[in-house]
């Protein structure tokens, strides 16, 4: 992770299906002028991830969901000039915590 930066960018294809890492409940499903759409899932344990920089999604706040379950489309995101970005967040008791080092990517 890089300063400021609390979570890892991936390039995808656009319109990739995003599947939730865990099973929770969505706490948070809209637009943001600087990530496009982003939805944030609640989970055990108190981890908490956010998936940015989506073209649509298919999940609203309060829906249930499980892992490996889609829940947007990547593609959104107008700044990055190399293609499709997709910005993936864990956190864990309000703090952040390096994806990497817990998901096999």
């Amino acid at each position: 992770m890089e300063d400021k930066h609390y979570g890892i960018s991936i390039l995808t294809a656009p319109n990739e299906s995003v599947v939730s890492v865990l099973a929770g409940t969505v706490i948070y499903a809209s637009y943001s002028f600087d990530y496009g759409w982003v939805i944030h899932v609640q989970h055990d344990e108190n981890y908490v991830s956010i998936y940015k920089h989506n073209t649509s999604l298919l999940k609203k706040a309060g829906d249930s969901v499980k892992a490996g379950e889609v829940i947007a489309f990547t593609g959104e995101n107008a700044s990055n000039k190399t293609g499709d970005q997709f910005y993936f967040e864990l956190w864990k008791k309000g703090k952040p915590v390096n994806p990497e080092e817990v998901i096999i990517f």
